[in-house]
């Protein structure tokens, strides 16, 4: 669903809460487990820059930048966590009567789920469960090492805290309302890898190769299990897609 629909993967996240909602789950606890998923999985990525930016800035490693290309970044990851970390301080608000119009009680759902899932990503990291850690960190290594794969594959071999970097930035270009991201993300990873040094031509290669790979294989293997998903939803047989565990 993120390979097709806008808005950088938020319509993944919305196939997800209408197949737990089909499947049970409480609304509220959907929009708080949802919004926990979505800051934890983007947590690792500005934690990271955080980390390789001040590296960088030091000159522990990569190449000699100026402070705009690496501290300044960090500053912005650091700072930006630091803002999420202190949403539960706005309160979820009071909830909105029916007779309130269609925005403010849309304004007000949002505010509480925002500030709920906030609050339930820190107690989930609080917990310190260890296939947690895995599969975040594991998320975003992995996608990182597709993008270093596709540079080595086109002849050249960028410094991984330069891929590190890169590749956060590059991202936000998927905040554009284009399916998949596709030409915000490329656009972004492109400019990014340039900025940091990357030969134009051997970058344009390898962020086609790897945005390929992100697009395609998702949607190809997406759209099977959805088909297959769609249709034991429900089915006295498959009792395993009629309940989620976690609503019981």
């Amino acid at each position: 669903m993120g390979s097709i629909v806008p808005a950088s993967g938020i319509g993944g996240l919305a196939l997800g809460a209408w197949i737990l909602r089909e499947g049970g789950m409480p609304t509220n606890q959907i929009a708080r487990r949802s919004v926990a998923f979505f800051l934890i999985k983007g947590a690792v990525n500005f934690v990271a820059v955080a980390v390789v930016g001040v590296v960088m800035a030091v000159g522990l490693s990569g190449p000699h930048l100026s402070l705009w290309l690496t501290a300044f970044p960090a500053a912005g990851a650091l700072a930006l966590v630091a803002l999420v970390v202190l949403v539960p301080r706005l309160g979820a608000g009071t909830r909105r009567p029916a007779t309130a119009g269609r925005i403010v009680r849309a304004m007000s759902a949002s505010r509480r789920a925002l500030v709920g899932g906030v609050e339930e990503a820190l107690a989930i990291l609080r917990a310190r469960e260890p296939l947690l850690f895995l599969g975040a960190i594991g998320y975003w290594a992995w996608d990182n090492a597709v993008l270093w794969a596709t540079f080595h594959a086109f002849g050249y071999s960028p410094p991984i805290v330069v891929v590190l970097m890169a590749y956060l930035i590059g991202q936000l270009g998927g905040l554009l309302p284009l399916p998949g991201g596709l030409g915000g993300i490329d656009g972004g990873l492109f400019g990014a890898f340039v900025v940091y040094g990357a030969p134009a031509a051997v970058t344009a290669a390898a962020v086609l190769a790897y945005r390929i790979i992100l697009f395609w294989l998702p949607l190809l293997v997406g759209s099977v299990t959805f088909v297959s998903l769609r249709r034991g939803l429900n089915r006295p047989d498959r009792p395993d897609l009629c309940v989620v565990p976690a609503a019981s």
